[in-house]
């Protein structure tokens, strides 16, 4: 939201790349949820696609998705997300699932996890693609290309990712990612908008945004930035 509301897409272009940031981003829990960690058995380099826990957000992409792999002979593996059976209470996932499996797309190319820790599924994969999980921010940390499909949800990784509807562009096996630009977007995204709870100085960063925002009314731009620095 502050990417898109007062932060142009070019002002990360700007900063200077800090490289500690990656690995002190990578160093904490970067999902939120309680993970399973069954070993993972698939090949390396196929293409990760790690649903929301929401249904109509997903549902036409996974179909051309999955229709791409079969298509093409790639393995897919689909990600189901931790909260679907908390949210999915009609297995509307699982339906169309059967569904796909029902039009000849087995597991020759087309994986299903539910078991795998998410860490290790990015690790192994080749690239991507997510309506707007929180997963795509930890891939591009780790040098993986991601493409999301879904402008109307957060995503705070959108500048360094690629929107695209179309699995021919979100599987471009051409595309090569440009990990400086990765560096430098994340320096930026860390000392502008973030607090980091883990420093020393979060209550007083916290404190200032609130001072400059509140009582010195300064403009969302200059409250967020440079805290951190």
């Amino acid at each position: 939201y502050f990417i898109d509301t007062f932060e142009p897409d070019y002002f990360w272009k700007e900063s200077n790349i800090d490289d500690d940031i990656i690995d002190r981003l990578l160093s904490y829990d970067l999902f939120k949820y309680d993970l399973p960690t069954a070993k993972c058995t698939y090949e390396p380099d196929y293409y990760l696609y790690v649903c929301t826990s929401f249904f109509e957000v997903d549902k036409i992409a996974l179909i051309k998705a999955a229709l791409w792999a079969k298509n093409n002979n790639k393995k897919l593996v689909i990600r189901l997300g931790t909260c679907i059976d908390i949210y999915d209470k009609d297995n509307n996932y699982y339906s169309l699932i059967n569904l796909l499996r029902s039009k000849g797309i087995d597991s020759t190319n087309m994986e299903i996890d539910e078991l795998s820790h998410i860490d290790t599924l990015v690790n192994n994969c080749k690239m991507l693609w997510t309506a707007t999980s929180g997963v795509g921010f930890a891939a591009l940390l780790k040098g993986k290309p991601v493409s999301y499909f879904s402008r109307d949800c957060d995503y705070s990784y959108g500048p360094i990712a690629r929107f695209t509807t179309a699995p021919e562009e979100a599987f471009d096996d051409t595309y090569v990612l440009n990990y400086d630009n990765v560096r430098r977007y994340f320096t930026w995204y860390y000392k502008t908008l973030c607090v980091d709870l883990k420093s020393n100085n979060a209550q007083e960063m916290i404190e200032s945004k609130l001072y400059k925002y509140f009582t010195m009314n300064l403009s969302m731009k200059d409250t967020l930035r440079a805290t951190n620095v």
